[in-house]
């Protein structure tokens, strides 16, 4: 969207704002639950059919072709997830209802997925929406997590994962904080891939306290960028992968004072 045309919509979104309307040309909540449920569902097909490095004019390609199918162009579909992405609420509601959608279809297609299994057995750990926008309108440029271990156990692997849309270069941080006072954290930077995965193995001999990590886009040029399908899962420990740790360090800090 060209300068003057984004500050114009945004000066009439934060006019409309008070009255609860949205400017023309925004999609209604059902229609951007169709259209965004049927692109997560073509880029999951997608991903399973090619790599990270496949050709980005044939995915784009690919992405039209499924708006053409809702009659919706990009430039309406550009201007909806501007107008949403300053009306956060009713954006977290929306995902809300592509969550639920996305879940009837894959338990009638599929009838249940490893996630459904990881999630119903309390293997997953991420407290916050699956869905999310890192958007220059908001405050950073990527997120920051960090959460209490209270289901982990000594020695549990971990592993965070997300999609992300459209496939850019990010860099991305995994961490967890010992009772000791000591750190463990891998850090990845990823050339194009529309996949996050970063997977941390706990120490056998030492309670963990909490769970951190950060994401960012690289570059601001790229975003707006949609991620969905966030997850931290857990998994008890695997001898056989306990001592692959490749890109893995330990920071020691100063020791905890014990409070009086």
């Amino acid at each position: 969207m060209k300068t003057a045309s984004r500050i114009a919509f945004l000066l009439a979104a934060v006019t409309l704002s008070g009255c609860h309307r949205r400017p023309d040309g925004v999609l209604s909540d059902d229609k951007m639950v169709d259209v965004i449920a049927d692109m997560e569902l073509a880029e999951s097909y997608w991903n399973s059919k090619h790599s990270g490095f496949a050709n980005t004019e044939e995915r784009e390609r690919f992405g039209k072709g499924v708006l053409a199918a809702h009659g919706v162009t990009v430039e309406e579909l550009d201007s909806s997830l501007s107008w949403y992405g300053r009306n956060m609420d009713t954006y977290t509601e929306l995902y809300e209802k592509v969550d639920k959608k996305l879940a009837a279809r894959r338990k009638e297609l599929m009838k249940g997925t490893a996630d459904d299994i990881e999630i119903e057995e309390g293997n997953n750990l991420w407290p916050y929406g699956r869905h999310g926008m890192i958007s220059s309108l908001g405050q950073s440029d990527g997120y920051v997590f960090s959460v209490s271990s209270d289901n982990l156990q000594k020695g549990d692997a971990l592993e965070w994962k997300m999609n992300i849309t459209p496939a850019v270069q990010s860099q991305g941080m995994l961490g967890v904080e010992y009772s000791d006072g000591s750190f463990s954290y891998t850090h990845r930077a990823f050339q194009g891939a529309s996949k996050i995965e970063m997977r941390l193995q706990t120490d056998t001999a030492k309670h963990v306290e909490r769970v951190f990590g950060t994401f960012r886009v690289s570059s601001p040029r790229d975003l707006p960028v949609m991620t969905d399908s966030m997850a931290l899962i857990k998994s008890p420990l695997d001898t056989l992968q306990y001592y692959r740790l490749n890109g893995q360090n330990r920071w020691y800090g100063p020791p905890k004072q014990k409070r009086k």
